[in-house]
Order: structure tokens, then sequence, then C-alpha cells
């Protein structure tokens, strides 16, 4: 084989291993489906063709232990097709787990697993089945070690007959077939397996010419593309779009992720260039030409923001079936009656969070049907849009979660200060301390038992990504997870403020409005409360100085932001207001982060440094420090 030969090989191995994590996906989505639905047919049906892809795409570009297995599942799952009474929830946990080895062996030959596969016991198990159905089973010890591909000779003669729909079918593949790779295939090969007609093929191509041709695509493979192309045309003819759409579907192009990340990069810096820009800008303002140019950059640079951003977007649909899949695998090694309702699966969020909120949502949907619920019940996952947030719910009818034990047990471990009383704090902040590291490794509480152990994780993550997790409970009745989430974790619409000759950046979206300082009347209490009327109710005040804890005087600033906060107004003062902003969020130190309410930090136009503000922890140090002056004055 020449060295173009081999680069054309290893592309069409590319091709086909993206195409197999599709499929791989595919095959999981139509199990779970299985088992939710009266009419099993169908779903096995196009479980058969995504082994039997697997099959005939892995073999033709050469991975043949990836083939040989496939075949050995197609001979299960053909079986089933026939009848898919046979059915039981062990076959489709071992079909399950068959999916599971072939994503192992697909990452493995990605580079991303640098362990092969063994799927012997997975082999033996389907031989058994076969067995048990009146099908002799494939050998899987007969073969010598390094030859242990578990493929028979060649498909069946009932297989080849249910494949084989006219010989007008086959007349015309085999002359696609002639015409692509240059042979001469006839009539009295129609009958041949597919080993036999891929041997033919290659044996007529080498004496054809020097070189070498390009793998061989075996016979099967082209007959169902072109199977796909008839039905895809019918169903074209059955449901017509509009051209707009059907252009748009042709333009469709996989683009490698961390191209997007790099456009990504770029345009954020781009932003920062444009708002550098802007300030030149200001400085020219009789010159109108120059104006309107900016006006048109700074147009166009927001829609490539929004344009690259949504690259960067995906649907939550594939986790949300890794989160399917991982309750009913609890579900059973358990043996409880578990039904799991999922809703928001299209609402779309940044790829690369959806990879660091895998594990931490397994574990807490693993810990509700563990610890949460009992014998039976019922798990809810719900995504929701909100704003710029992004809501994760997971909850559950089951036994809920015991505050008082609680209380007692972060008084016991040293988290909370012996003066705290219960009655202090809220539901929610107690229990955030069954998220602190190692809550529930020194003593087993009954209606928390477990719900600590990796927790500290969860929240730790979710920090990561500038969100926050709330908790609620109710004994006897269930418990919810809130993951509240940013949109994406790059860039951010903000109000630049000042104070004390710093810079801050606080979200847009949680500003309310902004008042003058002097135009608020501040409420004398005699029990030194900061507080102040604003349109008939009164709120919280503090300084953004007081809140973050570099000065803890109070004071009239010359402006005062409204914010809202999960419902919850207050007010902070500023010295001064200076832009709506977008900005390119920075990392931050974690020590900063967590003790200042900080959450990253950004580069103004400028060129100095800015800090965005964490406004949950702000809202809940204002809150706190008026509850606190409430509670000496009692």
């Amino acid at each position: 084989m020449t060295i173009d030969d081999d680069g054309f090989l290893e592309e069409l191995r590319q091709e086909f291993l993206a195409e197999a994590c599709s499929l791989l996906e595919q095959w999981e989505e139509y199990f779970l489906k299985l088992e939710e639905t009266d009419d099993k047919a169908e779903q096995v049906t196009n479980i058969f063709r995504v082994a039997h892809c697997l099959k005939g795409t892995s073999s033709a570009v050469g991975y043949s232990e990836m083939a040989a297995f496939a075949h050995i599942v197609e001979d299960l799952l053909q079986i089933l097709k026939k009848d898919p009474s046979c059915l039981t929830p062990e076959i489709v946990t071992t079909l399950l787990k068959c999916g599971d080895a072939f994503k192992v062996k697909v990452a493995f030959l990605m580079g991303k697993e640098k362990t092969d596969w063994d799927v012997t016991v997975l082999a033996f198990d389907i031989n058994n089945y076969l067995i048990s159905f009146g099908h002799a089973g494939h050998d899987t010890h007969a073969a010598p070690a390094e030859d242990q591909n578990l493929m028979p000779a060649g498909p069946s003669e009932e297989t080849k007959a249910e494949s084989i729909e006219s010989d007008d079918d086959w007349k015309q593949v085999m002359a696609d077939v002639n015409q692509k790779f240059g042979v001469q295939l006839t009539e009295e090969h129609m009958h041949l397996s597919e080993d036999e007609i891929a041997k033919v093929i290659a044996d007529q191509q080498s004496e054809k010419a020097q070189k070498p041709a390009a793998p061989v695509i075996q016979l099967e493979q082209v007959r169902e593309h072109k199977e796909e192309e008839k039905k895809a045309a019918a169903a074209s003819a059955s449901a017509p779009k509009d051209a707009a759409s059907s252009k748009a579907a042709n333009a469709t192009v996989k683009v490698d992720a961390h191209k997007i990340d790099k456009i990504m990069n770029l345009v954020g810096e781009l932003v920062i260039n444009k708002s550098q820009l802007a300030n030149r800008v200001e400085q020219y303002r009789d010159d109108h030409v120059l104006e309107a140019t900016y006006s048109l950059l700074e147009k166009t640079i927001r829609e490539l923001q929004d344009e690259t951003l949504g690259m960067r977007m995906i649907s939550m649909k594939n986790l949300f079936l890794k989160c399917q899949r991982a309750v009913r695998d609890v579900s059973i090694k358990l043996n409880k009656n578990i039904e799991f309702v999922q809703s928001g699966e299209d609402v779309e969020i940044d790829r690369s969070m959806v990879e660091l909120l895998t594990d931490p949502l397994l574990h807490m949907l693993r810990n509700s049907v563990d610890h949460g619920i009992e014998s039976q019940g019922t798990i809810l996952l719900k995504a929701e849009h909100v704003g710029s947030k992004i809501i994760l719910s997971i909850k559950d009818n089951g036994r809920g979660i015991n505050a008082e034990k609680v209380f007692g047990k972060a008084m016991q471990n040293g988290l909370i200060s012996p003066s705290v009383k219960m009655s202090d704090l809220t539901e929610n902040e107690i229990f955030q301390f069954i998220m602190m590291p190692g809550f529930s490794t020194a003593e087993k509480i009954t209606d928390v038992s477990g719900r600590g152990v990796g927790l500290d994780v969860v929240k730790t993550t979710v920090e990561k990504m500038n969100g926050k997790v709330d908790i609620s409970s109710q004994l006897g009745k269930g418990t919810c997870f809130k993951l509240i989430l940013p949109l994406t974790t790059s860039i951010q619409e903000g109000i630049h403020v000042k104070s004390n000759n710093s810079s801050y950046i606080f979200p847009t979206e949680k500003v309310l409005e902004i008042l003058s300082g002097d135009k608020v009347s501040f409420i004398t209490d005699p029990n030194g409360l900061n507080m102040f009327k604003y349109r008939e109710t009164v709120i919280p005040y503090a300084t953004l100085d007081a809140t973050l804890g570099l000065s803890p005087d109070f004071k009239i600033s010359k402006m005062i932001l409204i914010m809202d906060v999960d419902g919850k107004n207050f007010g902070i003062g500023i010295d001064e207001f200076v832009a709506q902003v977008h900005v390119v969020l920075k990392p931050i130190n974690e020590i900063v982060r967590t003790s200042t309410g900080i959450s990253a930090s950004c580069i103004l136009s400028h060129g100095g440094i800015g800090f965005v503000i964490d406004t949950d922890e702000v809202c809940k140090s204002v809150l706190k420090n008026n509850k606190e002056q409430n509670r000496l004055a009692a």
C-alpha cells in the first residue's frame, strides 16, 4: 500500500470513529426507549441497524476485532428482531454493556483510552442466550489468542436470504461497485457471502494495477447506503421541506471542538480590543465617519460573538440519556421501582460545561436512587433556561433530609459556632453542610445516609463554573437539588462600576436600577439597621466595600445599585457607574473567590483589571449582616 493509500485509510477510519460515537449514542437511546414502550419491534429494528452498520463499516476499515464482536451481537439482535417478546431486562442490560464495550473500543482507537477492551465475558453471555434460543453459539475459545475475533466464517443462509431483496437491486449495486473500484462483479457473484465478495474484489484489484487500490468497501455496506438513500428520498417526497432548510442541512460540516474553542478565545480578545478602541473613538466625537464605522464594527463583533457562542452550545440530550441509564442500572441493582421523568433535554449549554457536569449529575442521581427513595418512587430531572442562567433540578419524592440531624452533625463536627442557633440559619444554609468534605463519614445518619459522600466534589465543580447549588427538602416528601449555572463561562455582559478606585463588574441581569445616593431616604433606626425605602418596600443596604470586607463603616454612597437575587432586593453603594460592557472572564485565585464574593477577573478597555462580582455571595453577606444586627438588637 502506498503512502497516499495509507492516508486515505486513516481518513476513512477517523470518519468511522466519529460516526461510531453518534451511532452508540443512538444505541443507548433506542434501548432506553425500548423499556418505555409496548411496541418493541421498531426499537429492536433500529438497534439491529446500528449493530449491522458497526459490523460492516468497522470491517471495511480494517477493525476486524470490533467487527467480530458486532457480528455476535447482531446474531442475538436478529433473533430479538423476529420475536421482541424474547427480550428480558437481563438481555437489555447485557446489550447495554455491549454498547459500553463498543464505546471503550472506539475511545481506545481514538487515543482517548490507554487500555484496550476485553469482551470475553460479554461474548460468553451472548452465546448462552443464543443457545437458550435454540441457535448454535460461537466458539469463543476455539481461535488462537492472537486471532480471537469471534467471527463466524460468513452469514448464515437465513441471514443472506433476508438481506437479498431482489436480483435487480443486487445488479444495480454491483454496477456501482464495478464503476467505483474498477472491478468486474457478475451475476455469479450475487449469492456469495460478504467475505467471499470482498476477497473477489481484492483479488481483481491486485491483479489489475501495480498501485494498490483504496481499502475495499464491502458490498453489503454499499447496498445499505443505497437503501438509505432511497428511504431518505421517499421521506423527502412524503414530507417536503422548504428549500432553505434543505440547503442548510446540506451545508452542515463537522468542526473540531478545539478549533471552536480557539475561535472563541480570539473573539474574546476581539471584544477587549473593541473596548479599547471605544475609548479612542470618544476622543474624536466630531468625526461622524469614524463614529459610524465604529458602530458598524461593534454590531459585527456582537453578531460574531453570538454566532461563535452558538457553535459551542449543544443540547443536553446526550447528558440526559446518560442520567437515564444511570438511574435504570442502579434501580435494577437495588431492586427498586423507580420512575424517571425528564424535561428540558433540548436546552442548550456550553459543551465544556456538559463535560464538567456529567460526573456530578450522575453522582447526585445515584444518591437519590440509593439513599433518597426507599423501595419505589419518582425522580425528576429538569433543565430550564432562565435569563442568562441554566437551572438543573434533581428532585425525588423519597424520605427527605432531616434538617435537625444535619445541624447537630455540623455542630458536632465543629462546622458551626456553639453560639449559633438553628433558627439563625435558613434550611438551605443548613443543608449546605452535607456538601462539606467528609461530612457523613464519621457516623451514619439514617435520613442523610450517603448524601454527604462525594457531594463536596459536586459543589466544587459547580462553583468552578461560577454556579451554585441550592438544596430544599421535606421529611417524608423528598429532596430537590438545584444546580444554577451560567449559560457560558467565557463572556459575560455586565455593569462596570467603581468603588474606592477599584473596578468591578456586576452581571447585567441582576441589576434592576441605578439610583443617585442623594435621592434615597435612609431609615434612621435606633438599632443601627441599614435600610432604605424603595418602591413602597424597605430593603437592606450596604456599601460594596463593606460586603467585600474592605471597609465595615457605614456611608451614603454617591450611587446605589438596586439588586435582585432570587427575588430578594437590596441596595449596594458604589462611587461611580462607568458603562455597560462585555467582558471576557478570566480565572481568579480560589482563595480570593471564596472569601470576598468575587467570582472572576477580566481585562477592561483601558487595559486595567476588573473583578466580577458574585452577586449571590454579596446578597448573602448583606442579608446576613442585617440579620445579625437584628439579632443583636433583639
